[in-house]
């Protein structure tokens, strides 16, 4: 190679014959691109969190792989694999983080939290790109949600938990229009798989692992895991700040219950308030009460919003107000056969 014949040249002729200069390489700052800038504000996030940061390699089990992730799955199969459980490239973080868990469980650990950034490989029929690599962000939480304490009881890290990691993750980003929806992932449990989107940009999923899933690995229950596109966060975060003035004139606030059946989500109810009927007049919609019980009527639920209405020009009366609010109740009745909770 090039460096070793100059090593023979300084070797043979000496190093005092070099010329003491300084290469002629303009210095340069390397740029810090998008996606760099947006994983060092997750891993920022996630560490906060109390996530410890893992790393594997990547390669895949192909039998055990697609016995934890529930589906049948093609992979990149390696021509030399090193062994047998290494023949193939992963097209998901999780199997690697959750024989994380596993080993550390077996070695006498009652709580384990991990994140890892790292590259899937997904085969595709097209000729030009049979494999798409793309850059994930997955993670797992269990065990303990803090350390004994006389002040709060015990209790193990839930759903909650896990969305509490991941908005702190999206506040870290600037994304704030994010919607938690039904998943059918069949990795996770029905009772809590969730896509997470914004807009028509899939971020990715999470949920607790699906028991079938955890036997694959001999998991206890209450194993939560995410699995998110860094492309796709980097296609709707806003790392640039924001600023809005302190507002000139009052809000005027509004409750509304309305009765609504099971399957209809808070989610759709709030969209439906954020929707053109308001009349770009509702600043703030924020959920306070959710109630199913025989008051309402079987399959049906109550939520309570909290609606606060501004004009950003005037101070608005009750007069204007009004209209606006009972075309906000005609609209959630229209499109969702809701009913006002009396």
């Amino acid at each position: 190679r090039e460096a070793d014949l100059v090593e023979e040249v300084a070797r043979i002729h000496g190093s005092d014959a070099l010329p003491e200069r300084a290469p002629a390489a303009p210095a340069r700052v390397p740029e810090v691109g998008l996606a760099e800038r947006v994983m060092e504000r997750a891993a920022a996030a996630l560490s906060a969190a109390g996530l410890d940061e893992a790393l594997h390699l990547a390669f895949a089990d192909p039998a055990k792989d697609g016995e934890i992730l529930r589906q049948e799955t093609s992979f990149v199969r390696l021509q030399n694999p090193l062994a047998e459980h290494q023949s193939a490239l992963r097209t998901s973080l999780l199997p690697a983080l959750l024989r994380t868990v596993a080993f550390n469980l077996n070695r006498g650990a009652d709580s384990v939290r991990l994140w890892e950034r790292g590259r899937v490989f997904l085969p595709r029929a097209a000729k030009a790109t049979p494999v798409v690599e793309e850059e994930h962000l997955g993670g797992v939480l269990y065990g303990p949600a803090h350390a004994p304490t006389w002040t709060a009881p015990d209790r193990d890290v839930d759903f909650y938990d896990l969305k509490g990691a991941l908005e702190a993750l999206l506040a870290a980003l600037g994304i704030r229009e994010a919607v938690w929806a039904p998943s059918d992932a069949p990795h996770l449990h029905p009772r809590s798989a969730c896509e997470l989107r914004v807009g028509e940009v899939v971020l990715g999923q999470l949920g607790e692992l699906h028991p079938l899933s955890a036997e694959a690995l001999e998991l206890p229950r209450g194993v939560f895991v995410f699995e998110l596109s860094l492309g796709a966060l980097a296609k709707v975060a806003v790392l640039e700040p924001r600023y809005q003035g302190v507002p000139r004139f009052p809000a005027v606030l509004r409750d509304l219950a309305v009765v609504v059946p099971r399957e209809v989500t808070a989610a759709q109810v709030e969209a439906v308030l954020r929707g053109p009927k308001g009349e770009g007049l509702v600043e703030d919609v924020r959920l306070f009460d959710l109630y199913e019980g025989a008051q309402v009527g079987e399959g049906k639920k109550s939520l309570a919003f909290a609606i606060r209405y501004r004009d950003p020009n005037k101070t608005l009366s009750d007069r204007e107000v009004a209209p606006v609010h009972e075309a906000l109740i005609a609209a959630l009745r229209r499109e969702l056969g809701a009913e006002l909770r009396g």
